[in-house]
């Protein structure tokens, strides 16, 4: 079932990693970037690949 549309303007935030053997700070920079997202007035979600 379609969902009603959003008001414009509309933005997208796309973050990017190339992911080594060696992980070191993924993890904290990956739920420091969430928590930065969710206090962004209106976000719809958070979506991750991969």
């Amino acid at each position: 079932m379609p969902v009603e549309a959003y008001e414009p303007p509309y933005r997208v935030a796309v973050f990017t990693t190339v992911r080594t053997q060696e992980q070191s700070g993924y993890g904290e920079t990956d739920a420091r970037m969430e928590e930065l997202v969710r206090d962004v007035p209106g976000p719809r979600g958070v979506t991750t690949a991969g």
